[in-house]
């Protein structure tokens, strides 16, 4: 008998579809992981304007604390609206007047909203719900 060194053409065949079959996976793979990182920057970039639009709000709400307020605005490309309720009016504690020992109450002045804010970045809505917290001015009813 004659024998031959080397590999005949069905191992051939089989190595060379293992092969590619890895290679396609891990193609797959690293696409999967590109549009994973991708979207996540997408998320990053709309969450990189949300502290200074949240801090907007605030001042708006802290200007004159309105029973309600919306209002809607850009910033570095991110479009947002917000509303805000109001979920209580409530009085600071009381407190003893060292003068007269008497227990003293004060008018209702802090106001605590329930804000909703809606951002739109590059086709990508998200939708936040916080608690803000203003006040009224002492000679505000």
């Amino acid at each position: 008998m004659n024998k031959t060194k080397g590999f005949t053409l069905i191992e051939v065949l089989i190595a060379s579809v293992i092969l590619f079959t890895a290679l396609s996976l891990s193609a797959l793979a690293v696409k999967s992981l590109r549009q994973n990182s991708q979207q996540a920057d997408k998320v990053i970039q709309s969450l990189i304007p949300l502290r200074p639009i949240v801090l907007t709000i605030q001042q708006e709400l802290r200007k004159d604390a309105p029973e309600s307020a919306s209002g809607q605005g850009q910033y570095l490309d991110v479009n947002y609206q917000w509303v805000a309720e109001t979920l209580s009016f409530r009085s600071p504690i009381e407190q003893i007047n060292p003068d007269t020992g008497q227990v003293e109450s004060s008018p209702d002045r802090y106001r605590l909203y329930q804000v909703t804010l809606q951002l739109e970045f590059q086709g990508r809505q998200s939708s936040y719900t916080y608690k803000e917290l203003a006040w009224a001015a002492l000679n505000q009813p």
